[in-house]
């Protein structure tokens, strides 16, 4: 089941990156957005783990540790503990 998710979540985050334009319509259609703003409204760029950089892992950390310190996460995570590339 999860290599499944990831094969499909893998095909999505290559389709944003490659045709942002093709999947703009999803937003209105599947995301409550207005059909004004799907146009312009900024995409976020979602990567797999087998494509984060040790430079991206390592400002995941960083945000995780900010989530920790404003009391929004527990304790602290080590964020390798569950990255998994599929």
């Amino acid at each position: 089941m999860a290599r499944r998710f990831a094969s499909a979540w893998s095909k999505a985050c290559a389709l944003i990156t490659s045709d942002p334009a093709s999947v703009r319509p999803l937003l209105v259609q599947h995301m409550q957005t207005s059909a004004e703003l799907a146009p312009t409204v900024p995409l976020v760029n979602f990567r797999m783990v087998r494509d984060l950089s040790p430079q991206d892992i390592s400002d995941f950390q960083k945000f995780v540790d900010l989530a920790v310190a404003q009391g929004v996460v527990r304790s602290a995570i080590p964020v390798g503990s569950f990255l998994r590339a599929l």
